[in-house]
């Protein structure tokens, strides 16, 4: 937890600091464990004398520096009597007390214990002088022969300090009053002078003297931020203390190993760091037995930190909560500042597993325990638990809470000046802002945050390219200071560098950068499952599966998933969750349907089980992407429940309030309508997302190009030829992705590039549609090189299409059997709609070419795999086929191939088949009410087709039927335009009046009619 902000008399405090650190340095004098008591005490009488004498001098000096301010007692403090026992033990006595002060201090602003604290140490020194003279035999010592400066005496024993912070954590200062201060410049110096002094004095010998300077000189250099000098000190230190007390245990030794351990755990060298501190954890233990001691709780916490920073944190949560127990034995039911320090670092274990309520419950004491401490006054402590409180808050508004007190806290204790613990803050509460969906608060909190943060490092984060340009300064400095080591922190800025490149749409350098990453941290941690090899693993598949490569993606993500089960056990566990979710996207784009669900819907049943019945970001995105599934797999009423259900969550989650997750479901409920034929409603859903993401984003941005690449596609799926409007938007997509991108290749112009193409095809444009989707198609074969991929695989498609429109069969046919190779490739023998999608188009060509077995042969194994994906679904039970609208097109096609042989009971039942999916896709959709079918031109393409059946099996009046409904759906369908499929079923109707001799009839028809269209 935080160093307390300097208020008023910042020399009076350094100095009441420095006389606390004096007394527990010099109160070093342990019980002997294999000598007489009486003994050891006539042969150190002396030196203990002189260490007495010393500490009564500091004692009273605390108490005239305490007189000068109006802080430092309480008429409730209620200190222990240090002056019990024989001369050892009042010795550790004041020690203890010293230690605890020196660390209440450099903790908190709890100012009132040091005059209760000083009294005793006064108190108890005096009867130390007492006990000496009758061991010496001399009168009373006057005060007058009390020495005015140190003297050279025996070891200078350096307790542990208690801990003070959660190290490794920004928003949690844990540095010394002397830089809070402002005065570590000039601690440095009046410590390198005091070193030459006492070097110049004892010259090259040993001198316990200038290993505890060097020690002090390590502490301070530390705080500095100079790790290679303070590392220097404090081995040197080590190796001097060594050498004076030579194969034995000392606190001294064990206090330097401690040091070592936080120098390396600061420097990123975790085990290094361990094995310091263990050193230093045994032999404290073994000077101190079985018994609680501050130092060994000390060394606990310190060790506790080091094991979460490792990922480690079941050992981290062992040592934490050891280290709370004798903090709790050592100072019993008082509220102490080494206890909420501790039960502070509990709750960022407990928040590093992802115990929320664990971690809230630690941190909510440990903010009760500081608000006791330092009553109603503002503390760096308790801002820095409102801060860590701010990440496990129940809910956005409760978050925002605790985070706009600890900013106002913050900025209280600091003032006009700028602070990390502010910027940090400030940072969170625009995380919280943007996912509240207010991001103009967001986008005040966060440039706040950014100017803060560049004026304190320099160290800006602005854009992507900005970004990009500060991480890479950032990676080349840490390669400067760490060489050619591999360390976590080069490991950080890899991993941060590979999510710029991906959101930068730079796939191959966001790939590049996360495989160094890992290779990394697989060096640094080893063969041990670890938080940060899991964590890049799956950004690996989240960039394979934008690359499009979906085996590679799947291979991470399984692994990262293996491993955080690993780390978590049976626990549900959001990480867990999160991975289950990707890995339902990855088999959604493989088209694995079956498998998505699973996951999805694992991913969703854990995330319950982890919120509860609480509306939540990861529930709603879940629903959306089961959505997306079942839409996939053509269960439409099932897609819209889903994405209504995700869509009333993040409404409840974000209020009134425009938010991309909102716009990002009404797009896919769009797009559900958009399949439905519901083409009014799709619109509505299209254009509200779009009006919401203008809000939020402005005029440029990708998820609008993405909508505007739907809306695009809102004329071909009615069936019509696309309106200029449809050709704006996509055309207005293109623009503004190639604006994003600029001159590189990109996935999202490819895909704007085909849908262009397909939208030229349906306008009957086959000159334009062919130059876009070549150069599409080139864009692709760019971006994936030789590698098999979707994308050139359904551009294949659409030119086969195209080919097929212009009559060129052979090119056509050579399109669509390369399209069906890689699709095959991709799916290896697995069914998939795009495989049944290339066999359907392969048919048509047939059917076109005049090879009808052929023809009957691709349809057939196109409807076989349609009715293989959507008959048994998800391992539900067998059950009729469920209607999709890849299965009606397949049997309208069959029942044209059926027609054109001749054989008219079969068109007959393939037609009918089609029409009654249709009518049931169309007719009733998503639980309403029956209602009669809504047009749609699937419909009245399969009844033009069952008017022509009837037409040539002399049926008129059913031919009649079926040809005036669908002369009446086109005609609701576009009006008082002309069009092809009006034109066509005009001509029918003619040929039907003829062979009836209906003259009159035919004549209307044909007035109506350009010949030469067909349906």
């Amino acid at each position: 937890m935080a160093e307390p902000a300097e208020s008023a008399e910042p020399s009076t405090r350094q100095k009441i600091v420095r006389q606390f650190r004096d007394i527990r340095n010099s109160a070093s004098h342990l019980r002997p464990d294999d000598v007489d008591v009486q003994q050891a005490l006539r042969e150190e009488a002396g030196e203990m004398r002189a260490d007495a004498s010393f500490i009564l001098q500091c004692g009273k000096e605390i108490q005239t520096l305490l007189s000068t301010t109006s802080a430092g007692y309480s008429e409730l403090s209620e200190e222990p009597d240090l002056s019990r026992g024989n001369v050892f033990d009042i010795f550790e006595a004041v020690r203890r007390c010293a230690n605890d002060m020196a660390s209440l201090t450099a903790e908190s602003d709890q100012n009132w214990h040091w005059g209760p604290a000083s009294d005793q140490i006064v108190r108890a020194m005096r009867r130390v002088e007492d006990l000496l003279r009758e061991i010496l035999g001399e009168d009373e010592v006057p005060e007058s022969s009390l020495p005015t400066t140190q003297p050279s005496r025996g070891p200078h024993v350096q307790s542990v300090t208690d801990e003070t912070g959660t190290r490794g954590h920004p928003e949690v200062s844990d540095l010394p009053e002397t830089i809070v201060a402002g005065n570590l410049t000039a601690e440095l110096q009046r410590l390198g002078q005091q070193l030459l002094e006492q070097q110049h004095k004892h010259g090259n010998r040993l001198n316990h003297e200038v290993a505890a300077t060097l020690h002090e000189l390590g502490q301070v250099g530390r705080d500095a931020g100079d790790l290679p000098e303070a590392k220097q000190h404090l081995e040197e230190s080590l190796r001097m203390k060594r050498s004076l007390h030579g194969d034995r245990d000392h606190p001294d030794i064990a206090a330097t190993l401690h040091e070592l351990g936080i120098v390396s755990l600061v420097a990123g060298d975790l085990p290094e760091a361990k094995q310091h501190l263990e050193e230093s954890l045994r032999m404290n233990r073994s000077l101190h037995g079985d018994r609680d001691h501050p130092d060994i709780a000390a060394t606990l916490h310190e060790l506790g930190t080091v094991s979460e920073a490792a990922g480690d944190l079941l050992e981290a949560k062992q040592h934490v909560e050891e280290s709370l127990r004798m903090k709790r034995s050592l100072h019993g039911d008082r509220d102490h500042p080494g206890i909420a320090a501790t039960l502070h670092a509990l709750g960022i274990v407990s928040l590093a597993a992802r115990d929320l309520p664990e971690a809230k419950q630690h941190l909510e004491e440990s903010l009760r325990m500081t608000r006791s401490l330092h009553g109603d006054r503002d503390h760096p402590d308790i801002a820095a638990a409102l801060h860590a409180l701010g990440g496990v808050a129940g809910d956005l508004p409760e978050a925002k809470q605790y985070l706009e007190e600890s900013l106002r806290m913050n900025r209280s204790l600091h003032g006009d000046r700028d602070h990390p613990g502010i910027a940090a803050t400030l940072h969170n509460l625009g995380t919280v802002s943007e996912a509240a969906g207010d991001l103009p608060e967001a986008k005040q909190h966060l440039e706040e945050s950014l100017r803060m943060n560049r004026s304190l490092h320099g160290n800006p984060a602005g854009d992507l390219p900005e970004a990009k340009q500060h991480l890479e300064e950032s990676l080349r400095m840490k390669r400067s200071l760490h060489g050619d080591r591999d360390h976590p922190d080069i490991a950080a800025t890899l991993n941060a560098l590979g999510t710029v490149s991906e959101a930068a749409g730079d796939l191959p350098e966001a790939k590049q950068h996360l495989e160094e990453s890992l290779r990394m941290k697989r060096s640094l941690h080893g063969d041990r499952d670890h938080p940060d090899i899991a964590a890049t693993l799956n950004a690996l598949g989240t960039v394979s599966e934008a690359a499009g490569d979906l085996p590679e993606a799947k291979q991470h993500l399984e692994e990262s998933l293996r491993m955080k089960r690993s780390l978590h056990g049976d626990r549900d566990h959001p990480d867990i969750a999160a991975t289950l979710h990707a890995l339902g996207r990855v088999s959604l784009a493989a088209g694995d349907l079956p498998e998505a669900k699973q996951y999805l819907e694992e991913s969703f049943r854990m995330n319950r089980s982890l919120h509860g019945d609480r509306d939540h970001p990861d529930i709603a995105a879940t629903l959306h992407e089961l959505g997306t599934v079942s839409e996939a797999a053509g269960d439409l009423p099932e897609a819209k429940q889903h994405l209504e259900e995700s869509l009333r969550m993040k409404c409840s989650l974000h209020g009134d309030r425009d938010h991309p997750d909102i716009a990002a479901t009404l797009h896919e409920l769009g797009i559900v309508s958009l399949a439905a034929g519901d083409l009014p409603e799709a619109k509505q859903h299209l254009e509200e997302s779009l009006r919401m993401e203008r809000s939020l984003q402005g005029d440029r941005h990708h998820g609008i190009a993405a909508t505007l690449h739907t809306l695009g596609c809102v004329g071909r799926a009615a069936g019509d030829f696309p309106g200029p409007e449809e050709k704006q938007h996509l055309e207005e997509s293109l623009r503004m992705t190639r604006s994003l991108h600029g001159d590189r290749d990109h996935p999202d112009i490819a895909a704007t590039l085909h849908a262009l193409g397909r939208v030229s095809l349906a306008a009957g444009d086959l000159p334009e549609a062919k130059q876009y989707l070549e150069e599409s198609l080139r864009m692709n074969r760019s971006l994936h090189g030789d590698r098999d991929h979707p994308d050139i695989a359904a551009t294949l498609n659409a030119l086969g299409t195209v080919s097929e429109a212009a009559g060129d069969l052979l090119e056509a046919k050579q399109h669509l059997e390369e399209s069906l190779r890689m699709k095959r490739s991709l799916h290896a023998d697995r069914d998939h709609p795009g495989i049944a999608a290339t066999l359907h188009e392969l048919g048509r060509v047939s059917l076109a070419a005049g090879d009808l077995p052929e023809a009957k042969q691709h349809l057939e194994e196109s409807l076989r795999i349609n009715r293989s994906l959507h008959g048994v679904f998800a391992n539900e039970a067998l059950h009729a086929d469920r209607d999709h609208p890849g299965i009606a097109a397949t049997l309208y096609e069959l029942g044209r191939v059926s027609l054109a042989a001749g054989d008219l009971p079969e068109a007959k039942q393939h037609l009918e088949e089609s029409l009654r999916i249709n009518r049931s896709l169309h007719g009733v959709f998503a639980n309403e009410a029956l209602h009669a079918d809504r047009d749609h031109p699937g419909i009245a393409a399969t009844l033009y087709e069952l008017g022509r059946v009837s037409l040539a099996a002399g049926d008129l009046p059913e031919a009649k039927q079926h040809l005036e409904e669908s002369l009446r759906i086109n005609r609701s369908l576009h009006g008082d335009r002309d069009h092809p499929g009006i034109a066509a079923t005009l001509h029918e109707l003619g040929r039907m009046s003829l062979a009836a001799g209906d003259l009159p009839e035919l004549s209307s028809c044909l007035d109506q009619d350009d010949p030469g269209q067909t349906q």
